[in-house]
C-alpha cells in the first residue's frame, strides 16, 4: 500500500470526481434499467430476502430500495437498490461488480438492477 500526503483542496477535488463519477455511473445503471415491460427489470418482491443479503454482505449498514422515475422517461419506474459503501473506490467497485454478478446469478435480469452506494468513510 502507498501512503500519500495530499492537501485539502487535492482531496477535495479528489471527492468531487468521485462523487461526479458515482453519479454518471448511476445515471447509467438507471437508464440501463428502465424497461416498459416486467420482463426484462422483474418486480423484486420475491427476490428481496436474497438481494438485502447479498448487499448487506458485501456494504454492511442499511439498505433500502426506491422507485423513482427517469426525467427522460417519466412514464417508466425504475426499481434502485441503495446501500452504504467502505474503502477504498477499487474495492468498493470491485465489491459493486461482484453484487451485480450475484443478483445475475439468482436470476439474469436482477444483475439489471441498479444500485446506488453512498460513500462513507
Amino acid at each position: 500500500m502507498v501512503t500519500a500526503h495530499i492537501t485539502e483542496a487535492e482531496y477535495q477535488a479528489l471527492r468531487r470526481t468521485v462523487l461526479a463519477l458515482e453519479q454518471r455511473l448511476t445515471s447509467v445503471e438507471s437508464r440501463l434499467a428502465i424497461a416498459p415491460c416486467e420482463e426484462v427489470l422483474p418486480a423484486i418482491d420475491g427476490w428481496w430476502d436474497e438481494i438485502a443479503r447479498i448487499t448487506k454482505e458485501l456494504f454492511p449498514g442499511e439498505v433500502t430500495v426506491k422507485v423513482t422515475h427517469d426525467p427522460e422517461y417519466p412514464q417508466d419506474a425504475v426499481t434502485v437498490v441503495h446501500a452504504q459503501a467502505s474503502g477504498a473506490i477499487q474495492e468498493i467497485e470491485d465489491r459493486r461488480i461482484q453484487w451485480h454478478r450475484r443478483l445475475r446469478d439468482l436470476s439474469p435480469n436482477l444483475g439489471l438492477l441498479p444500485l446506488r452506494l453512498t460513500h462513507r468513510p
